[in-house]
């Protein structure tokens, strides 16, 4: 397509913008994969200053696979299940790649051995997220799809209790983390706590960055715990959620077509899940291979940030090359299963185009409520880890998404808005753990709301209101 037709293309869809502070290597090919998940025609993905990435989709795809997901859900029960089996099959070869070079020592690798690693991870996580990228085309109109089966139904929940049905009666990998360290806390051996730092280590991982925790990192992490928390933060972690939803089917007298569109949502997120533990070792390996391949070609290792895992040969002045090109833009543009890498004055114009879809003059942003509640406050823009350290106690966090690494920030907020994000979204989920008045898929507030604004949000109705 050229660049005429990409224009027309862009003037006349709906798109859909997913944004977060990431690496190239890490989450180009995960982008790729998630096209081919929905069967999107056309898509971007644009990676800023080597460090903010925005994918940018046609909205359509995701609202069509979306439907027809949920069709097949109420056909067959059994249809999520399915679904989640195959991902757990997928992400074994992830996990057992992980088992094998957890303890590596990659210091002797050749250059050739560790491009030949990049790429076995690379198929893998791409298998993997073709498969698991299903939880995300829920995320632009899932709550449009979840409160049509609801009206059908005349079932009348409180936003309440809608977060109730979506609880797991499982633990995802931060709450089983949490609960094992609580335990450790009450019974404190050194074995114990070496044990938690050789299953955890990766807790803190993100898509901006890697690393492993240590025994002492654990260690001071258990000073910081004070008993006082421990039987609130225990008793939310063993809640029998089942029980829970028994309850609510037989005071509304909520149908069992219902309660399977509830528990598809509860896979989603399970799946979701799953996924994120996966990521954050999946990255931890690809930086612990290009660390490699830094001491090899001498090549700064913040520098490979915008190089992607099938442009890596033993070529260091090609290296050289593609990454000087790339420190302002680097933009892929996939068409057809087809891709093209552009950068610098093109990229930008593409960009310029696409970001005029998602430009609003009024002072009102809408969204999907997420967990109810009402507040005025302060507005804190943070787009990634590098923004942490100016978030305030008490402010409104307004981010593209959250994720596990924004929980210290998630816990101190007055309330949260983002950008992109459905029901069973991070977002969503801790802020009805949380209590904290939540609105996701507002596509536009990181762009719209500045640092030090002070607004209304208004979490029954998804509405965020600048006050002059």
């Amino acid at each position: 397509m050229d660049k005429n037709g990409i224009f027309d293309k862009i003037r006349t869809n709906k798109w859909y913008r997913q944004a977060l502070n990431a690496k190239a290597y890490y989450i180009f090919t995960c982008c790729k994969a998630a096209m081919d998940c929905v069967g999107a025609d056309l898509s971007f993905w644009f990676l800023t200053n080597k460090k903010y990435l925005e994918g940018i989709f046609i909205e359509k795809f995701f609202t069509d696979k979306a439907a027809g997901c949920l069709g097949e859900q109420k056909k067959d029960k059994k249809y999520i299940d399915k679904i989640l089996i195959v991902c757990e099959e997928k992400g074994a070869v992830l996990d057992s790649f992980y088992k094998k070079y957890k303890n590596e020592n990659f210091d002797s690798f050749s250059f050739q051995d560790v491009v030949d690693l990049l790429r076995e991870l690379d198929v893998a996580n791409y298998d993997y997220w073709v498969n698991s990228y299903l939880c995300d085309v829920f995320d632009p109109n899932g709550d449009d799809l979840l409160r049509q089966e609801m009206k059908k139904e005349n079932a009348n929940l409180t936003e309440s209790e809608i977060g109730i049905l979506m609880r797991n009666n499982w633990l995802n990998y931060a709450q089983e983390e949490r609960l094992a360290f609580i335990k450790l806390k009450q019974n404190f051996s050194e074995e114990t706590l070496k044990k938690h730092a050789e299953n955890y280590f990766y807790i803190d991982n993100s898509w901006e960055s890697t690393g492993a925790l240590s025994v002492d990192d654990f260690r001071e992490r258990l000073v910081e715990l004070k008993d006082d928390e421990i039987e609130t933060q225990v008793n939310d972690l063993t809640t029998n959620w089942g029980e829970e939803h028994q309850d609510l089917q037989s005071k509304y007298g909520l149908s069992d077509n219902i309660m399977n569109v509830f528990y598809l949502f509860r896979q989603l997120f399970k799946i979701r899940d799953q996924r994120k533990r996966r990521t954050l070792l999946t990255n931890y390996f690809y930086d612990k291979l290009f660390q490699r391949l830094s001491t090899i070609t001498a090549i700064p290792f913040e520098d490979f940030r915008v190089v992607l895992i099938r442009e890596v040969k033993d070529d260091v002045g090609y290296l050289r090359k593609i990454i000087g090109e790339r420190n302002k833009s680097l933009l892929e543009i996939y068409n057809n299963k087809s891709s093209r890498i552009v950068f610098g004055d093109e990229a930008m114009e593409l960009y310029g185009q696409l970001q005029t879809t998602f430009k609003r003059e009024d002072a009102v942003i809408k969204g999907t409520p997420a967990s109810s509640g009402a507040v005025k406050g302060i507005v804190r823009v943070i787009m990634g880890e590098s923004h942490f350290s100016k978030f305030n106690d008490g402010e409104i966090l307004v981010a593209p998404m959250t994720r596990p690494e924004f929980a210290p920030l998630m816990r101190k907020s007055l309330a949260i808005v983002t950008d992109e994000g459905g029901v069973t979204c991070h977002a969503a989920i801790v802020s009805r753990e949380l209590g904290i008045p939540c609105i996701i898929g507002t596509q536009i507030a990181t762009k719209v709301l500045r640092d030090g604004d002070l607004v209304e949000v208004d979490a029954s109705s998804g509405v965020i209101k600048k006050i002059n």
